[in-house]
């Protein structure tokens, strides 16, 4: 049994027109993807391999998947980074591994034919990758890479739809202390600290038009730092949803959100 996963439908400009203008959801149901209409109606299946990968991706028009494979040789200890692999549901047995990167698996996005990740150059995992990983785009049409221009020690958390927008998280080691802040980051500009010190994005979703954020997260009480770059959080605050305000910076909890469950998807 796969578990179920909300594949959220992100757009890329230009131009920036929605793949579903019915704003159509894609879940996994048992082992079959399907995808319908919000109130339910319409249910379509979508062709997928037995088996996929926890953590796939699936490009707006559900053609291809996209995920990191961390289970490769040599890659066993590599902290979540492994290769990136794009599968395509509309050819027969046909399998890209992206050769020359390292990739985090944990910060993968997939908006339109764009994949962005953090990582680095090479085929194996290092110190470099790890602690000071690299923020990167790969055109799923053109097979291209290309560095991204954001600050140093900035990681994607999320991307506008036109590509000129980022959330980001820095960690930081200060007087033996990890510290984490996220920001809001205009390509090619300068960084806004977002949101408050310490509070972990679990899951991100610009808005079509890029003026707000959905985010999923908590916030982290008594952190310590640990082996290879990792933190020892001890306790977190109740999980929050909330809209930030890309141009105010202000943060609107979101209301009448069910008290029982998880939420496994935001788009």
């Amino acid at each position: 049994m796969i578990p179920t996963l909300l594949l959220p439908v992100l757009l890329f400009a230009p131009p920036p027109k929605s793949a579903d203008p019915d704003g159509r959801i894609t879940v996994w149901v048992g082992d079959k993807l399907v995808h319908f209409r919000p109130d339910g109606s319409d249910m379509q299946s979508v062709p997928a391999p037995e088996r996929p990968p926890y953590n796939t991706w699936l490009t707006t028009d559900r053609k291809t998947l996209v995920h990191i494979d961390v289970n490769i040789p040599g890659h066993e200890d590599g902290a979540g980074f492994g290769k990136l692999v794009v599968y395509s549901l509309t050819e027969k047995d046909r399998q890209f591994t992206l050769d020359g990167y390292i990739a985090k698996s944990s910060n993968l996005i997939v908006a339109g034919s764009r994949v962005y990740f953090n990582g680095g150059t090479g085929n194996e995992v290092t110190e470099a990758h790890i602690h000071s990983p690299k923020p990167f785009v790969f055109d799923l049409i053109t097979k291209k890479v290309t560095p991204i221009a954001l600050p140093e020690k900035h990681q994607i958390l999320a991307v506008s739809a036109d590509g000129k927008t980022f959330l980001t998280r820095r960690l930081d080691l200060v007087n033996n202390f990890y510290t984490l802040r996220n920001y809001l980051v205009p390509l090619g500009g300068q960084p806004a600290e977002a949101i408050r010190k310490d509070f972990l994005t679990e899951e991100t979703s610009f808005s079509p038009d890029g003026s707000k954020v959905l985010i999923r997260g908590l916030e982290r009480v008594d952190v310590q730092p640990a082996r290879n770059g990792a933190v020892l959080v001890k306790e977190y605050k109740p999980r929050e949803q909330f809209v930030l305000d890309v141009g105010t910076k202000k943060c609107s909890q979101l209301k009448s959100m069910p008290k029982n469950g998880f939420i496994n998807g935001l788009v």
